[in-house]
């Protein structure tokens, strides 16, 4: 004999199924957030510099509102930039000070145009360009005032994405970013210390 629910039972033990579904799925291991290791620079040999301190100022202030992205960034650019001047310049005088400035750490979102109509179906559009830029400006002045120097470096870099690029993507995009305007940045940022600031160099201990 076929066994008849009433429409109630037949309700609750719908909910109850969907209520055990949703418990399992709860149960679930979440997947893993990927994670991006603190850009550094100490893998290189020091400058040693013949002033008595280092002083790293960021005279940029971000907004921290549309169109700027450089806050959300796993690594912002400000913070990669001022790691590098702790890792890579080094005080070894008896008197005179260095100034490392951050003048610019921002990235900027930019909205790219969509496709419309039917091309809009088979398209992959391109949504967003990030732009990035980093400029840096050293500056050292002896004890006694009577040698002085500087030199300043902007690095930039574009990225765009598109449609299909998920969150984690996206925030790889950045990492990557930043990563390869910090390579530069150092590259350029060595190079001028050694040719602008030579007086401040210290080659010997």
């Amino acid at each position: 004999m076929t066994a008849f629910i009433h429409p109630p039972a037949l309700i609750r033990r719908i909910a109850g199924g969907i209520f055990a579904l949703g418990l399992l799925a709860g149960c679930a291991a979440p997947m893993d957030e990927p994670t991006y290791p603190e850009l550094r620079f100490n893998t290189q040999p020091p400058i040693r510099l013949n002033v008595a301190q280092v002083n790293i100022t960021q005279s940029y202030v971000s907004s921290n509102a549309d169109p700027h992205v450089e806050q959300l960034f796993p690594d912002p650019p400000a913070k990669a930039a001022a790691q590098w001047a702790h890792d890579r310049l080094q005080p070894a005088g008896a008197d005179g000070t260095l100034t490392y400035e951050i003048i610019d750490a921002s990235a900027l979102d930019a909205k790219l145009p969509r496709s419309t109509g039917l091309s809009s179906l088979t398209t992959v559009d391109q949504t967003d360009r990030f732009d990035l830029s980093l400029t840096i400006k050293v500056s050292a002045v002896s004890g006694d005032s009577l040698h002085r120097a500087s030199a300043d470096v902007t690095v930039t870099r574009s990225q765009t994405i598109n449609e299909k690029t998920t969150e984690a993507e996206r925030d790889g995009v950045w990492y990557d970013m930043t990563k390869q305007a910090m390579d530069e940045l150092d590259a350029k940022l060595t190079a001028q210390i050694n040719d602008h600031l030579a007086w401040f160099r210290q080659t010997t201990n």
